[in-house]
Protein backbone atom coordinates (compact mmCIF):
# COMPACT_ATOMS: atom_id res chain seq x y z
CA UNK A 1 0.00 0.00 0.00
CA UNK A 2 1.24 3.32 -0.91
CA UNK A 3 2.01 6.08 1.78
CA UNK A 4 -0.55 8.90 -0.03
CA UNK A 5 -3.17 5.86 0.16
CA UNK A 6 -2.80 5.24 3.63
CA UNK A 7 -2.47 9.26 4.71
CA UNK A 8 -5.84 9.27 2.70
CA UNK A 9 -6.97 6.56 5.40
CA UNK A 10 -5.60 8.11 8.22
CA UNK A 11 -7.46 11.48 7.18
CA UNK A 12 -10.53 9.50 6.55
CA UNK A 13 -10.49 7.89 10.15
CA UNK A 14 -9.70 11.21 11.85
CA UNK A 15 -12.64 13.15 10.66
CA UNK A 16 -14.56 9.79 11.30
CA UNK A 17 -13.67 9.74 14.64
CA UNK A 18 -12.90 12.99 15.97
CA UNK A 19 -14.84 15.89 13.55
CA UNK A 20 -18.66 16.61 14.21
CA UNK A 21 -19.81 18.80 11.80
CA UNK A 22 -22.92 19.83 14.42
CA UNK A 23 -20.13 20.95 16.90
CA UNK A 24 -18.71 24.65 17.40
CA UNK A 25 -15.51 25.69 16.49
CA UNK A 26 -14.07 25.37 19.70
CA UNK A 27 -15.02 22.05 19.95
CA UNK A 28 -13.34 20.41 17.20
CA UNK A 29 -10.35 22.06 18.00
CA UNK A 30 -10.31 20.79 20.98
CA UNK A 31 -11.07 17.24 19.58
CA UNK A 32 -7.86 16.70 18.40
CA UNK A 33 -6.06 13.72 18.26
CA UNK A 34 -3.19 12.81 19.85
CA UNK A 35 -1.40 11.95 17.16
CA UNK A 36 -2.17 14.86 15.35
CA UNK A 37 -0.19 17.97 15.48
CA UNK A 38 -2.47 21.35 16.90
CA UNK A 39 -1.73 23.33 14.08
CA UNK A 40 -1.89 20.97 11.54
CA UNK A 41 -5.19 19.34 13.43
CA UNK A 42 -6.75 23.35 12.63
CA UNK A 43 -5.82 23.42 9.57
CA UNK A 44 -7.91 20.21 8.92
CA UNK A 45 -10.88 21.19 10.48
CA UNK A 46 -10.70 25.17 8.58
CA UNK A 47 -10.43 22.62 5.14
CA UNK A 48 -13.18 20.43 6.43
CA UNK A 49 -15.50 23.36 6.98
CA UNK A 50 -14.64 25.70 4.25
CA UNK A 51 -18.02 25.49 2.32
CA UNK A 52 -15.46 26.58 -1.03
CA UNK A 53 -14.02 23.05 -1.08
CA UNK A 54 -17.86 21.65 -0.59
CA UNK A 55 -19.52 23.26 -3.07
CA UNK A 56 -16.85 22.93 -5.77
CA UNK A 57 -16.82 18.72 -4.77
CA UNK A 58 -20.65 19.04 -5.27
CA UNK A 59 -20.51 20.78 -8.58
CA UNK A 60 -18.25 18.21 -9.43
CA UNK A 61 -20.37 15.17 -8.27
CA UNK A 62 -23.19 16.72 -10.17
CA UNK A 63 -21.57 16.70 -13.40
CA UNK A 64 -21.20 12.87 -13.49
CA UNK A 65 -23.36 11.23 -16.30
CA UNK A 66 -22.01 7.55 -14.91
CA UNK A 67 -21.22 5.83 -11.87
CA UNK A 68 -19.64 2.30 -11.30
CA UNK A 69 -22.04 -0.38 -11.03
CA UNK A 70 -20.11 -3.50 -10.28
CA UNK A 71 -18.71 -2.12 -6.49
CA UNK A 72 -14.79 -2.92 -5.54
CA UNK A 73 -14.38 -4.97 -8.36
CA UNK A 74 -11.90 -3.84 -10.63
CA UNK A 75 -11.70 -3.67 -14.69
CA UNK A 76 -9.61 -6.23 -14.96
CA UNK A 77 -11.45 -8.93 -12.43
CA UNK A 78 -14.83 -7.69 -14.81
CA UNK A 79 -12.26 -9.02 -17.67
CA UNK A 80 -11.40 -11.60 -16.44
CA UNK A 81 -15.16 -12.96 -15.48
CA UNK A 82 -15.95 -11.88 -18.91
CA UNK A 83 -13.38 -13.87 -20.56
CA UNK A 84 -14.18 -16.87 -18.29
CA UNK A 85 -17.75 -16.90 -19.59
CA UNK A 86 -17.12 -16.06 -23.35
CA UNK A 87 -14.92 -18.72 -23.84
CA UNK A 88 -11.64 -17.02 -22.89
CA UNK A 89 -12.40 -14.16 -25.75
CA UNK A 90 -11.13 -10.97 -24.33
CA UNK A 91 -14.03 -8.18 -24.34
CA UNK A 92 -13.42 -4.88 -25.64
CA UNK A 93 -12.93 -1.12 -24.14
CA UNK A 94 -16.27 -0.62 -24.76
CA UNK A 95 -18.00 -3.23 -23.90
CA UNK A 96 -16.15 -3.39 -20.41
CA UNK A 97 -16.83 0.33 -20.09
CA UNK A 98 -20.97 -0.47 -20.78
CA UNK A 99 -20.58 -3.34 -18.38
CA UNK A 100 -19.17 -1.19 -15.20
CA UNK A 101 -20.98 1.61 -15.54
CA UNK A 102 -24.93 0.17 -15.93
CA UNK A 103 -27.41 -1.91 -14.02
CA UNK A 104 -26.48 -5.40 -14.36
CA UNK A 105 -30.30 -6.26 -15.97
CA UNK A 106 -29.15 -3.88 -18.83
CA UNK A 107 -26.04 -5.94 -19.83
CA UNK A 108 -27.28 -9.31 -19.80
CA UNK A 109 -25.96 -9.53 -23.64
CA UNK A 110 -22.28 -9.10 -22.68
CA UNK A 111 -22.74 -11.76 -20.53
Amino acid sequence: MSIEKKWREFKSKLKKLHYDTHKTYEEKIAACDSRVHPKEWEFLVKYWDSQIHSTKNKASRAMRNTTHTTGTKSFASVRAEMAKKNNHVQSRRHELYIIKNTHHEEWQAFK
